[in-house]
């Protein structure tokens, strides 16, 4: 089977910029790599617990490490990276395979969603630069463990495509605060909460 990504001990890999060495990670997930699969596939954005279920942290806390670019416009292709850390006290089997053809939709599939969030003068939400990642015992490879205190530096390949009256509104604002966010779901009835980072990085958004 070919290799869905590429996860490596961050002394051999360089980072985007110095930001990245502040803190040692346990392994890397370059999506960016040129022998990283990409398919699309039957299994939901988010995954499927129900709505009933009570909402609970999975553990994870997300920095938003850096990004190639900060001043953009429509259409424009850059890189970021996010550190998703083990925070909680039980492993987690994180998901890093960007091959979703190779899951099907049920309880042994794990779903992760990575986006960026900005938000509008009225609160309301506005995702891009998203990137899904499935997972299962019956993949070889396709979960990557976490134990408590573990750090992975993921590097996610992201665009910039927004409608009309959201890249109105950003087109002319000096600077607007983005957050990356993960979705999770594992193979439980739970309705895990997002995890958004500590952080936030400025981006420049043009026409």
């Amino acid at each position: 089977m070919r290799r869905l990504i590429v996860i490596a001990i961050l002394s051999s890999i360089n980072s985007l910029n110095a930001q990245s060495l502040t803190v040692p990670h346990s392994a890397i997930l370059d999506l960016t790599a040129p022998d990283v699969v990409r398919t699309t596939g039957t299994i939901g954005s988010e995954g499927g617990a129900s709505s009933t279920a009570k909402a609970k942290s999975l553990g994870l806390e997300v920095r938003f490490v850096s990004s190639s670019k900060s001043d953009f416009r429509l259409g424009d292709q850059f890189t970021y990276e996010l550190e998703v850390k083990n925070s909680g006290t039980q492993p987690v089997d994180f998901p890093v395979s960007a091959d979703l053809a190779s899951f099907l939709p049920g309880p042994n599939t794990t779903v992760a969603n990575i986006y960026l969030r900005v938000r509008r003068h009225d609160q309301r939400a506005v995702n891009f630069g998203s990137m899904m990642l499935a997972g299962s015992s019956s993949v070889p490879g396709s979960l990557h463990r976490l134990v408590p205190a573990d750090r992975l530096l993921i590097r996610v390949p992201a665009g910039v495509s927004l409608d009309g009256d959201d890249l109105t509104e950003f087109s002319v604002r000096d600077a607007v605060p983005v957050n990356v966010v993960v979705t999770f779901n594992g193979n439980e009835e739970v309705q895990w909460t997002p995890a958004v980072s500590t952080n936030s990085l400025q981006f420049v958004i043009r026409r």
